[in-house]
């Protein structure tokens, strides 16, 4: 295995990711998620390839909760903020030897491989992350509040199959967070 060399460029506020000399994303000066040039699973097999089988292996999953209730009320642009406000949140809990990508309209995924990761890490985490998204909703005075269901799955390297398989246990704790909170919205 070769050394994986990972760097990112921030020119201003916009950013050019690389690993290994080869451009693998790109960020607008106002956007604060990369849109990736090659397939996520190519940049997750290089984060891979210096891993351990000792190492951990996890997935954090954020949906934003309540998009179209925001889309049919307030309009289309204000959807448009709610998406930027979880991405700006998770990018905010995002380290360095992490990887946070925006998988569909509303849902990113944060994506790490550590040799010490524990769940209480791992919460740590994701309570940053209210924190972050608290504060966007003092600071906004919009007529919503924002907020995501969140879900996580840690598992030993060794334990993983394939990367599917951690973020569909994280997405499966996630369904269970939004339905929770669906509970108490009503």
């Amino acid at each position: 295995n070769e050394p994986c060399h990972v760097a990112l460029v921030y020119p201003g506020a916009a950013a050019t990711l690389y690993v290994n000399g080869k451009t693998f994303a790109t960020k607008k000066s106002d956007d604060h998620v990369f849109t990736f040039k090659v397939p996520m699973e190519h940049v997750l097999k290089v984060m891979l390839s210096e891993a351990q089988r000792t190492d951990y292996c996890y997935a954090v999953v954020f949906d934003l909760d309540g998009l179209k209730h925001i889309n049919d009320n307030y309009g289309h642009t204000e959807g448009d903020y709610a998406i930027r406000s979880i991405a700006n949140a998770v990018a905010k809990v995002t380290e360095g030897d992490e990887v946070s990508i925006r998988a569909g309209g509303d849902e990113f995924y944060l994506l790490g491989v550590r040799a010490h990761c524990t769940e209480k890490t791992l919460i740590d985490k994701v309570s940053k992350y209210r924190d972050a998204v608290a504060e966007i909703n003092r600071a906004s005075n919009k007529p919503y509040e924002i907020s995501a269901s969140v879900g996580f799955s840690l598992k030993k390297l060794s334990e993983v199959h394939t990367v599917d398989d951690i973020i569909c246990d994280a997405d499966k704790y996630m369904y269970l967070c939004k339905s929770e909170n669906k509970k108490h919205r009503r």
